[in-house]
């Protein structure tokens, strides 16, 4: 007698799993990504709707899954959720071909914050085309997103990333990396986006990162970045005052 329960169908042991990775199974000659995440099994259909790529070809991220060809992120956890993003992922615009001559030409004005943002996005996706991206990548991203308001809170972090605390603290471990740390990445990160908005003065700034008067926070400052928050704004500035220099058209001094 099978002791699979009433309503169930067998479709793999879970010794064939390990936390972590995924696999495709069928129920019914549908097909079905099904997952590990620490211990907890998961499971969607195995399609996105760009180009039907299987999901399970794609990087499994905590208790989400990415599609391996435009990487859209669904939660395992959410079934409906989940049903909402593959209709969405539908709605995708068709390939669009630009000439050699467009994507080769110098563009007329430099901007190092979208720059800056395009890399950070490119290295992501590298990594996950490559490998597994980092926890402290993870953690770091996690922090960011919650932003300045919240205290690093590990539990919270962990529940997010679909991790118990202590699982967590050990894939920390294993990068070489703590908590601690990484928190004071995502923190120092938060503070330079607020400095860099020029309707918001250091004691703005300071006092949205949860500090009650700007000289503790020129101290956690420094000690996140090894320069002031002030240094930083100058050296910004010059930055952007050279960009500015280096993009201007050439003034003719024809008689």
């Amino acid at each position: 007698m099978s002791d699979t329960p009433e309503g169930f169908a067998a479709v793999a042991q879970a010794a064939d799993l390990a936390p972590g990775s995924m696999i495709r199974v069928a129920v019914d000659r549908l097909p079905i990504c099904l997952a590990n995440v620490d211990g907890t099994f998961y499971a969607i259909r195995d399609v996105c709707g760009h180009r039907n790529a299987p999901l399970s070809r794609g990087t499994l991220i905590g208790p989400h899954v990415e599609c391996p060809l435009h990487y859209a992120l669904f939660d395992m956890r959410d079934v409906v959720g989940a049903r909402e993003a593959l209709e969405r992922s539908l709605l995708i615009a068709p390939d669009y071909a630009f000439s050699r001559k467009l994507m080769s030409s110098v563009p007329p004005h430099k901007d190092a914050d979208v720059r800056s943002a395009l890399q950070a996005i490119a290295s992501r996706r590298v990594l996950r085309l490559t490998k597994r991206t980092p926890y402290s990548v993870r953690v770091r991203e996690q922090l960011v997103k919650l932003g300045p308001c919240v205290r690093s809170d590990m539990s919270q972090v962990a529940h997010a990333l679909g991790l118990s605390v202590r699982s967590l603290r050990r894939r920390l471990e294993a990068e070489g990396e703590t908590f601690n740390a990484v928190a004071n990445e995502a923190a120092a990160i938060i503070a330079k986006h607020l400095l860099e908005d020029k309707h918001k003065s250091i004691q703005e700034a300071a006092f949205e990162m949860g500090f009650a008067d700007a000289s503790g926070f020129h101290r956690a400052f420094k000690r996140w970045t090894g320069v002031t928050p002030r240094t930083y704004l100058e050296g910004r500035q010059r930055s952007e005052a050279e960009d500015a220099e280096d993009s201007a058209p050439l003034q003719s001094s024809g008689q």
